[in-house]
């Protein structure tokens, strides 16, 4: 990573040297930030340099597998799953498919909170089947905590968010990044364009 920022470096002095100012250089998301913090070059670099690592909010499973246990990153975002059914006596299903936990990072879509003997498997819409292990099995109804592998596009998932603190639900929230694309009618079909409801 080192030597792509070297790289960035030599851009942004040649810009400088040909008359263009460079105020603010921004690197890095989640899994590459450490990388970017540590590079001595940006600190001497005479512009701002900052990173962008969006994930930490939230944290998510793949966040906690790439990051430094040192930087202690805990998960701030779950879904609460029930236990809907025990077709098998080595599987059982939870009301969280992947319109619910993201699939768009693959199998498994998350890790089950308290419960290393849970196996995510592949998701339908609605339903999230899980292998289960010699432990004790969850009942019918139980509630599972489940840390998605990628947080953004979950979070997305959902209008409203409870906030937890010590245990205790503290207050409701609105997911405020929902519904923020507007419809490009104009510019995909032209001016003329005319929407109809039937």
């Amino acid at each position: 990573a080192h030597r792509g920022y070297d790289e960035l470096l030599a851009i942004a002095g040649k810009l400088q040297r040909a008359g263009i100012a460079v105020g603010e250089i921004i690197t890095a998301g989640t899994p590459a930030f450490p990388c970017a913090a540590e590079y001595s070059g940006f600190s001497a670099s005479g512009f701002l340099h900052r990173v962008s690592p969006g994930t930490v909010i939230y944290c998510d499973a793949t966040s906690l597998a790439q990051l430094p246990g040192e930087f202690g990153y805990r998960p701030a975002a779950l879904v609460a799953s029930r236990v809907v059914s025990h077709p098998r006596a080595d599987v059982i299903t939870c009301d969280a498919g992947h319109k619910t936990v993201s699939a768009d990072a693959g199998v498994p879509t998350c890790v089950v909170l308290g419960h290393a003997e849970l196996e995510p498997l592949a998701p339908s819409e609605e339903h999230l089947p899980m292998l289960v292990g010699n432990e004790a099995v969850p009942k019918i109804g139980d509630v599972l905590f489940l840390l998605p592998r990628h947080v953004c596009p979950t979070v997305n998932n959902f209008d409203d968010a409870l906030i937890v603190r010590g245990g205790a639900i503290e207050a409701l929230e609105k997911v405020t990044a929902r519904g923020r694309e507007a419809p490009l009618v104009g510019a995909a079909f032209g001016r003329e364009a005319v929407l109809t409801r039937t």
